[in-house]
């Protein structure tokens, strides 16, 4: 009798390894679980980026600077670091200070010629704000250049990297919120999925790439504003089909539409999901009540205002391409070649196709091409996505400098929602194979090993960099690779 009820004294046997993982994996169903992944993820991406600089401030002869604004994000950043610290928009000052050896356009009337837009400085505003404010109070104690509220000493630099890093977060969180949103229906999709095709975009295309090594030129906020843009349209349209108008969603949705535009002007693809909003008002008979929205919507549109007033005052004109003032010295101005694009090389050729540089852009955006002819809940955000990838392909394929578009995918990241779209699809319509999956996981780790391989390839000039030689000897040479 005692020997029956006597305990068990054979130790315990830990869970095998796999299902070990498959419970860490069940974790990543939770919402918060997985922003909580993607926070710690942004913060080394941050630090590294951080790394980069100071390396390259410390070390670096053509740089011996901290300064993270640096290429084109130098023009980017010139407004807010003029209008905040100067009050206007004369950036003479700016370029003799920071770059006194550089040779930079000027306009007919002597002006320094800042053809980017107003987007970034804008958005570059709550960080900036307060960095400004507090480098006067450092600078007022210790009287320390290393602290000058110029705009571009130490805190200025911290503070907006962290910022773009802050963007960079918030930019997959609401990627991930949008597909939970739209493609789960009692459950079905999984938040591991989600995950996956996430993490997929985020750091096996280019996106991280840029985001650490140009983290104050356009593309990173650019894909923020395009992302917030969707975000909105699909708490509109999800309300909608629920037959509820939430007032908000639209001047929302039109301001973050103007800063999408203002940052890189080919964003105006993203109206694509603004027209199928207005197709659901129109569906819904909610018109009258979008009407009534009208005076916000058009208060919305002040960025918009605020570039126009920017052209003004450089150029003179309220409207104006700003890209055409700018001559090569082998002849040619920026410009598009809108009845000449070369659609079939920005995608696949070997010197700069962007299917062929970034194999995990081609399997997403591949399997949403396939997905959208099926029936699955959420099918009209793979088709505007879709359209609106389909849009900004043409603008890409259509521009003089190309090659730049396809490699290093610069052109293409406010499009990264659609890869992690189409991977998280494959993974949720492959969960019934075990097989399949291991595949497509073996298949997406080559290819984003592939990736980052040739990034270092391309820091280091080993791959053929024909971008910069189109960039270097300008449109009239660039027009023999079309």
């Amino acid at each position: 009798m005692s020997s029956i009820c006597a305990p068990d004294s054979r130790p315990i046997q830990p869970a095998p390894l796999r299902l070990r993982i498959a419970e860490q994996l069940d974790h990543l169903n939770d919402a918060d679980t997985r922003r909580r992944l993607y926070a710690i993820i942004a913060a080394p991406l941050f630090l590294f980026c951080m790394m980069l600089g100071v390396v390259k401030w410390r070390f670096s002869h053509k740089e011996p600077k901290l300064d993270f604004a640096s290429n084109d994000g130098k023009y980017y950043y010139l407004y807010i670091a003029s209008v905040m610290v100067d009050g206007d928009l004369d950036f003479h000052n700016q370029m003799r200070e920071q770059w006194p050896e550089e040779n930079y356009p000027q306009t007919e009337n002597g002006a320094v010629l800042n053809k980017y837009p107003i987007g970034v400085s804008l958005s570059l505003l709550p960080s900036f704000f307060p960095a400004h404010e507090f480098s006067r109070v450092v600078h007022g104690i210790t009287d320390r250049r290393f602290f000058a509220a110029n705009g571009y000493t130490i805190l200025y630099q911290v503070s907006n990297l962290a910022w773009v890093f802050i963007l960079c977060w918030a930019t997959f969180v609401l990627i991930d919120r949008v597909m939970m949103q739209h493609f789960s229906v009692d459950g079905a999709l999984r938040g591991k999925y989600i995950a996956a095709g996430v993490l997929c975009a985020w750091l096996g295309t280019q996106y991280a790439y840029h985001a650490m090594r140009f983290p104050l030129m356009a593309n990173v906020i650019s894909t923020f504003w395009v992302t917030a843009t969707i975000a909105v349209v699909a708490e509109a349209v999800h309300a909608m089909k629920q037959h509820r108008f939430v007032a908000w969603h639209w001047p929302v949705m039109v301001f973050c539409t103007a800063m999408a535009i203002i940052c890189r002007p080919t964003n105006v693809m993203v109206c694509v999901f603004g027209f199928f909003a207005l197709y659901q008002v129109v569906r819904q008979g909610m018109l009258v009540r979008l009407l009534k929205c009208f005076p916000w919507l058009m208060l919305a549109l002040f960025p918009i205002a605020l570039q126009m007033i920017a052209w003004h005052i450089m150029f003179g004109h309220w409207i104006t391409y700003s890209y055409a003032g700018h001559t090569f010295k082998n002849g040619g101005t920026e410009k598009f070649y809108w009845t000449d694009p070369v659609l079939f090389k920005s995608l696949f050729s070997l010197r700069a196709g962007l299917f062929v540089w970034c194999p995990v852009f081609a399997i997403g955006t591949f399997a949403a091409v396939f997905f959208l002819f099926r029936e699955i809940p959420g099918r009209w955000l793979v088709g505007c996505s879709v359209a609106a990838f389909v849009v900004l392909w043409y603008f890409d394929s259509a521009w003089w400098c190309w090659p730049f578009s396809g490699y290093p995918s610069r052109a293409y990241l406010e499009m990264v929602g659609l890869p992690a779209l189409g991977i998280t699809l494959l993974f949720h319509h492959s969960d019934t194979s075990r097989r399949r999956q291991r595949i497509l996981v073996g298949v997406l780790l080559v290819c984003i090993a592939s990736t980052y391989l040739l990034e270092a390839a391309y820091d280091l000039a080993l791959v053929p960099r024909l971008g910069d030689t189109v960039i270097l000897l300008g449109p009239a040479y660039a027009a023999q690779f079309r």
